[in-house]
């Protein structure tokens, strides 16, 4: 990408094969003045628009490929997506009540857990991040104004998000960002405080306003997004997206992965862990995250926390919590219950602003809090054997690499059985 990436692409399997083909093959179609509802040179012929990576019936993807060459369009549509998506985590926060800081550290946590190689990833998953903070800023407007244009803003502008997904985001995690976005806007109904009268006259209506206006903006959103939707709806069963196909594709995640908690997902150690989008949010983002759990009592603290190790254990297949991927319509249609990580991240980065503004706030008082000294000294004890661990790995792998005889030995013991 000329602009962006000084002329420079990444490349691996996915991208070279499917995701810049598509790409390219969108924008020779509008230029062309051509459908690009079918691709006569895909196989036999495909309907690509109908392809998860693509979004060809997105207005700003349809804008940026009719204005730049494919490569600039297609990662300036991806820095446009994570962008908003920060700015609208950063919002969501200030209106939450949390600092500046705090706020930007929800929202780089956020990122850095779903989207830390954003120009690596697919252009859906950009589209798919934005989605969840919109959500969440939206029903907050909802549930702290009583102004009606206010509330019909955020209606439109949490429609928009879902609809911009529904368009254009990769499904699944689309699917698990709404799902979230609705528990959340029942613990606004449900929580202490403020009454709204968005709705007139029944006490129901009052009582769950936000679920209501969240069920509005759902409306609107599949509305919008309906080209999309109907078509893929009534061809899927015709793709291996049957009943059960979650079950049948994914497993548990491997508890070793919980090391990406203090690791980038990039990282992997051979034969025993991969790096796991989901995790990583940072070690200073972690440190205020656990800290927020253990010494901050607050209904939100609650909700993200519980929200997190819910999304935790369905993402690790824990029964009776693996029932939702296995066996739930649509939720069953969808890949690897692992991405329930990539929205449990907000939950994480919640949490971490909230840790953050603890410290900024109360640090005198948790300066005599005897619990609080504690568990500054195992932190800093683990981080202690963090750092050794890593010396001794260092001097390992290079006494690894001396070795000719040992290196082989320890290759054809990891390798034994395996066809290469």
């Amino acid at each position: 990408s000329p602009v962006l990436l000084r002329g420079k692409i990444y490349f691996d399997e996915e991208r070279l094969g499917g995701f810049y083909p598509l790409g390219f093959f969108y924008q020779q179609a509008l230029q062309a003045n051509e459908s690009f509802l079918w691709n006569p040179s895909y196989y036999g012929g495909f309907p690509s628009y109908l392809n998860v990576f693509g979004g060809f019936l997105y207005p700003l993807h349809y804008a940026l490929f009719t204005l730049f060459s494919v490569l600039t369009a297609y990662h300036l549509a991806i820095a446009l997506a994570v962008l908003a998506g920060m700015v609208f985590s950063y919002l969501f926060g200030r209106k939450s009540g949390f600092s500046k800081v705090g706020s930007f550290m929800l929202a780089v946590s956020y990122t850095m857990g779903q989207t830390f190689g954003a120009f690596a990833t697919g252009l859906s998953y950009a589209n798919g991040f934005l989605v969840l903070p919109m959500l969440f800023y939206a029903l907050l407007l909802v549930k702290q104004t009583r102004m009606a244009w206010v509330r019909w803003g955020a209606i439109i502008l949490g429609s928009a998000g879902m609809g911009i997904g529904f368009l254009a985001g990769f499904p699944q995690t689309v699917l698990y960002g709404v799902t979230f976005a609705f528990g959340y806007a029942l613990f606004l109904d449900l929580g202490e405080g403020g009454s709204l009268t968005f709705f007139k006259g029944l006490d129901f209506f009052q009582k769950f306003s936000v679920t209501l206006c969240f069920l509005a903006m759902l409306l609107i959103a599949v509305f919008i997004g309906s080209p999309q939707l109907l078509p893929m709806l009534d061809l899927q069963e015709f793709s291996v997206r049957v009943h059960g196909y979650t079950a049948s594709v994914s497993s548990g995640l491997n508890p070793l992965e919980l090391v990406t908690l203090i690791l980038p997902d990039g990282m992997s150690i051979p034969f025993l862990v991969h790096g796991t989008p989901g995790f990583y949010i940072g070690v200073l983002s972690l440190f205020f995250a656990v800290s927020a759990v253990l010494f901050l009592k607050s209904r939100a603290v609650w909700f993200f926390t519980l929200s997190y190790i819910l999304m935790l254990l369905m993402a690790f297949a824990v029964p009776p919590f693996s029932w939702v991927n296995t066996s739930l319509p649509i939720f069953s249609r969808v890949s690897g219950a692992a991405r329930w990580l990539m929205i449990g991240v907000f939950a994480f980065g919640y949490l971490a602003a909230s840790g953050y503004d603890l410290f900024f706030w109360r640090l005198e008082d948790l300066k005599n809090n005897v619990k609080f000294r504690r568990f500054l000294c195992v932190v800093g004890l683990a981080t202690l054997l963090f750092f050794f661990a890593l010396v001794g790995v260092a001097v390992l792998i290079n006494f690894f690499s001396a070795d000719r005889e040992l290196k082989t030995y320890v290759l054809s013991f990891l390798l034994r059985g395996r066809e290469l």
